[in-house]
C-alpha cells in the first residue's frame, strides 16, 4: 500500500460533511432526521401499510433504514467510516 487517504476530509474539502443530510438538526431540510421526524414518518408509513397503500414490510424497512442512517452518522463522527477511502497499492513484482 503506497497511499491511503480519506478523500471526504481534509483542507481542500467543502465545509459541509458528507453525512450532513443524515444528521438530526432542527431545520426544515434536516427535520426528517430528528426523533420527531422519524417518529412521524414511521407513523405515516405504518398507516399506509395498514390501508395497503404501501407493501407489507415497508414499516420494518423504514426502521432498518433509520437505524442505518443513525449508525452512519455516528461512525462518521468517530472517524471509523468514510465513503471515500482512497487506497493506492502496487502489485508485488513477480519472482522469476
Amino acid at each position: 500500500v503506497e497511499e491511503c487517504t480519506d478523500l471526504a476530509d481534509g483542507p481542500n474539502r467543502p465545509h459541509i460533511k458528507w453525512y450532513a443530510p443524515l444528521e438530526a438538526k432542527w431545520s426544515l431540510s434536516n427535520f426528517k432526521a430528528t426523533k420527531l421526524g422519524i417518529w412521524l414518518t414511521s407513523v405515516m408509513v405504518t398507516v399506509m401499510e395498514k390501508v395497503r397503500l404501501a407493501p407489507k414490510g415497508t414499516a420494518k424497512m423504514h426502521e432498518h433504514l433509520c437505524t442505518g442512517a443513525a449508525t452512519l452518522v455516528d461512525s462518521a463522527k468517530l472517524g471509523i467510516f468514510t465513503p471515500m477511502l482512497f487506497v493506492k497499492a502496487t502489485k508485488p513484482a513477480r519472482r522469476a
